[in-house]
């Protein structure tokens, strides 16, 4: 049985679309939560101005590949490759 931890993120509400229909397979975040591969992303969509969750479903993903490779990314972040999960 793998382990794995959940991670409840918020999205912008722009980017929750692309995610819930599989065209956006993977988030760039800072890595301030130790993120693995096999981590199950609960990704619920926000606004940004008005402060609140939209009620909508969440989005549930799994992180199949990660890397920190300098190159574009801040220090600090990671970029996922996301899989339904």
């Amino acid at each position: 049985m793998p382990r794995y931890n959940v991670h409840e993120l918020k999205v912008t509400a722009c980017f929750y679309s692309p995610l819930a229909d599989g065209s956006k397979k993977f988030e760039i975040r800072n890595n301030d939560r130790n993120f693995k591969v096999d981590d199950i992303l609960v990704l619920r969509a926000w606004n940004p101005i008005t402060k609140e969750y939209l009620d909508v479903k969440p989005v549930i993903k799994r992180i199949t590949y990660l890397t920190s490779f300098p190159m574009g990314l801040k220090s600090g972040h990671v970029c996922m490759s996301l899989e339904d999960f």
